[in-house]
């Protein structure tokens, strides 16, 4: 339970996306925590049941000074532990810098203001970018925390190495400790909200079959089995493994925990033809794998169609196809990921990332995402 000596206020950003909504469901499923607050530019559109979780609507593009009137004006500042998931998606890597910069850096300075004398830990999640891995080949094989930030110009600038350094520069000056933490190819689910980003594009496989049966077609992976990324060694992060590894690192005190960056994945590796054959089967379609398949042509096909055969108006069109079709196009690597260090401080969990995804489907089906096929 809280205790009211050292009570547990938590600060979530981005809780309407895939990772923030999985660690807003692990912290209050804790009693540990006494409140649990949420910010975003708009409430999740479901969300755990909890009189602790407290949503704010605010815009975190705003001025440092916006938000600290904000956190003020709201009694925000007795927060412990600051969560960052928020972010603003763009294809241009440079304007990804520009907007998600500025969202971590000014929302760090104010709750660092306004919480001064109560913060306790911050947590970051970065991603497989991090490692440069959206235009070049894994830098190792395994990728481990150690190794040294990209200088592929292709894959720079990169805003993950900036919100890195500016937690690291006012960290310095405090008592506070921080985490980040590293997931690849996130597989969970928001309702309404249908991610495809470079390291979740696994939410795009589920919808492109899913949406096959009432056609009698197969779902063809866009790449040639034997070149393209599909028997490339994957692994892969379930949105609850990163919620409940980001509330175990967070409360953690070890000095070996704190103040380190961590790989985190189901540790089970797999590929995507083995995703593409686990949902195939789930969904009783047949796959493959086609070089030059135009997927884009397809999608935008059944977009058409898709309401027709009983699924959601919003899923399909709120999917990045072209982030999905272009980086299977661009790139022919695998992304097989160590976990020894997270192993080596305590960190038991693995889950199989096949059987993980059926339960994601199972979620999907009742929140009338996907349709029930007899």
């Amino acid at each position: 339970m809280a205790s009211k000596e050292n009570p547990k206020v938590a600060l979530i950003t981005g809780a309407n996306g895939i990772s923030g909504a999985a660690v807003l469901k692990q912290l209050s499923s804790n009693p540990i925590w006494s409140e649990i607050h949420a910010l975003s530019r708009s409430p999740p559109t479901t969300a755990p049941s909890d009189s602790r979780i407290h949503f704010h609507t605010l815009d975190l593009s705003a001025p440092l000074s916006t938000l600290t009137s904000f956190l003020q004006s709201h009694n925000l500042t007795h927060i412990t532990h600051f969560f960052h998931y928020a972010y603003i998606h763009s294809p241009s890597l440079t304007q990804q810098a520009a907007d998600n910069i500025p969202l971590f850096r000014n929302t760090l300075y104010a709750i660092d203001t306004v919480s001064s004398s109560t913060l306790e830990r911050v947590i970051l999640q970065t991603g497989g970018k991090d490692y440069g891995i959206h235009a070049q080949a894994p830098p190792s094989v395994p990728l481990v925390e150690s190794q040294p930030r990209t200088t592929n110009p292709n894959a720079l600038p990169m805003f993950y190495y900036t919100q890195e350094d500016d937690l690291w520069a006012l960290k310095e000056k405090r008592d506070w400790s921080w985490n980040v933490t590293l997931p690849f190819w996130i597989n969970g689910l928001v309702l309404f909200r249908c991610k495809s980003r470079w390291y979740g594009k696994k939410k795009t496989h589920t919808e492109e079959l899913t949406s096959i049966p009432p056609f009698s077609k197969p779902a063809i992976f866009p790449g040639d089995p034997n070149e393209s990324s599909y028997r490339r060694p994957q692994h892969f992060s379930t949105a609850s493994v990163i919620g409940s590894f980001t509330e175990w690192l967070a409360l953690n005190p070890a000095p070996e925990v704190q103040n380190q960056r961590f790989n985190i994945v189901d540790d089970t590796v797999t590929t995507f033809e083995d995703i593409w054959i686990g949902v195939g089967k789930y969904f009783r379609v047949e796959t493959k794998a086609v070089a030059g398949h135009d997927l884009r042509g397809e999608i935008e096909g059944m977009l058409r169609e898709w309401e027709g055969i009983g699924g959601s108006k919003d899923a399909l069109k709120l999917c990045t196809w072209d982030i999905f079709v272009g980086s299977m196009a661009e790139g022919d690597w695998g992304s097989d990921v160590n976990m020894e260090k997270a192993r080596g401080v305590g960190w038991e969990t693995r889950v199989d990332t096949v059987g993980e995804m059926g339960r994601v489907f199972e979620e999907m089906r009742g929140d009338g995402l996907i349709p029930v096929f007899g």
